[in-house]
């Protein structure tokens, strides 16, 4: 907690602050809120006071009102890059994802190297299925924080969501683009069968059919809806027929 502001205000309002942040660091948080209110009372632009107020919310598990402070806080000094950031904490808390997302993007430009933020930022966008921005900040996060602690969980997901990227730029016409998806996804998880089938219909669509047979095949071996996938093998035998 900011028991000394950051900012210019009457002593009054910084007493008050004060107060509430060794009420708060004792534990007293319902009085700790009294407090930070009253400074704010007094100076209604009083950006610490806001903050420290998200803050005892957030520990009281009250989301939305902490979400309101921290936007106080925000709008009173727009770079103000802790308070974006638990902005947007307190937005994803209540699964508000596509603004907690506006909040940690607005954080990012203060912390682009932040790997709890690179976390939180492709969270948020898988959550509202925005597979190219989650596959930016996820894979970020898995080439540049190689110990961070929530690689596990991120390196579980990862495939299918390089998977759910490549089937999105393929319904996009983005052939290029959903091959590079399907080469990331076979490369974490060999036994990805659906990506090899995917891969074959990109590679297909690309006339590249030595690639589409190999990768087809590659679906066939791991299983994978056998009979469609004899299917498109058997028209991408024909296309390659005919070339011949």
């Amino acid at each position: 907690y900011q028991a000394q502001p950051q900012e210019t205000v009457n002593a009054g309002a910084a007493e008050h602050n004060n107060k509430g942040a060794q009420l708060a660091n004792d534990g007293r948080l319902l009085e700790a809120v009294r407090a930070f209110r009253q400074a704010i009372q007094l100076v209604p632009d009083f950006v610490g006071a806001y903050y420290n107020l998200g803050r005892v919310y957030m520990q009281l598990k009250r989301y939305d009102d902490a979400a309101k402070a921290f936007a106080a806080a925000v709008q009173a000094r727009p770079d103000y890059g802790d308070a974006w950031y638990q902005l947007g904490i307190a937005l994803q808390m209540q699964k508000a994802f596509k603004y907690a997302g506006k909040a940690y993007l607005s954080a990012l430009a203060y912390y682009p190297n932040d790997p709890d933020l690179l976390y939180r930022l492709g969270f948020v966008f898988i959550q509202e299925k925005d597979w190219i921005q989650a596959a930016h900040y996820w894979g970020r996060l898995y080439d540049e924080y190689p110990h961070h602690t929530a690689l596990s969980q991120v390196q579980q997901h990862l495939p299918h969501l390089y998977f759910n990227l490549g089937t999105q730029h393929y319904a996009n016409g983005a052939q290029k683009d959903a091959e590079k998806a399907f080469l990331k996804t076979v490369d974490l998880d060999p036994g990805y069968g659906a990506a090899f089938y995917n891969l074959g219909l990109v590679y297909r669509d690309l006339e590249q059919f030595n690639q589409s047979q190999s990768a087809l095949e590659n679906a066939l071996d791991l299983q994978y809806d056998s009979l469609q996938v004899q299917s498109v093998l058997a028209h991408v035998y024909t296309l390659k027929g005919s070339l011949e």
